[in-house]
Order: structure tokens, then C-alpha cells, then sequence
């Protein structure tokens, strides 16, 4: 069993979380699947960063983070994966999880 969750600029109008949770649940055996958001503003990384950071802690260990803002695979953006905190994070390599850490770094310098 995965716990998989969603973060998405996608929007609920149109047929692109369905088809995502179909290819997941196609995929694996009995995933769970939360959805966070589907409703990030198109392409805006760091509200998806500040999304994931309220959210994340409450999985528990070893939950995968799928994170689709500003997604599209491209020459210059590859996809990145990423063990952190017991938790693993996936989504395009445009400063979604940079953004994650460094809010947590941050956070610990200052107190």
C-alpha cells in the first residue's frame, strides 16, 4: 500500500487529475491518493513549495509527494526525485524543492 499525494496547478474542470489518479491506481496496488491541491495558480512554484510544506508533515513516513506545477518535461526542466525527511518528493526540476528546504533551514537559523 503507497500513500501518494497530489499537488497540482491543473485545475478540477477538465480531465487531467482523473486521468493521473487512473494511471496511479493502474500502476500500483491499492494506492491511497490525497489530493493537497489541484488549484496552485498555473506555474507559480512558490505557492506549490509553501503548500507542501503545511501539508507534508502530517503523512507519515515514507509517503510519496507528487508535485505537478510548472511540470512539463522539457530539454532544460528534467523530473527530480528526492528523499527527505523519511518522505520522498517528485516533481520537475524547477526550484519547487529548493524553495522546501531552504523554508526549513531558514526556519531553524532563526530561532
Amino acid at each position: 500500500m503507497s500513500i501518494i499525494t497530489l499537488t497540482t496547478d491543473f485545475g478540477l474542470k477538465d480531465h487531467f487529475v482523473g486521468a493521473l489518479k487512473g494511471k496511479l491506481i493502474s500502476g500500483l496496488e491499492n494506492p491511497i491518493i490525497v489530493d493537497i491541491s489541484h488549484d496552485i495558480d498555473l506555474f507559480n512554484t512558490v505557492e506549490a513549495s509553501y503548500c507542501i510544506a503545511a501539508a507534508y508533515k502530517s503523512f507519515p513516513k515514507g509517503t510519496i509527494h507528487l508535485i505537478g506545477v510548472d511540470s512539463e518535461q522539457t530539454e532544460n526542466t528534467k523530473h527530480i526525485a528526492m528523499q527527505w525527511e523519511d518522505q520522498f518528493f517528485i516533481c520537475a526540476d524547477n526550484g519547487i524543492l529548493s524553495t522546501l528546504i531552504q523554508k526549513k533551514y531558514l526556519k531553524k537559523l532563526l530561532l
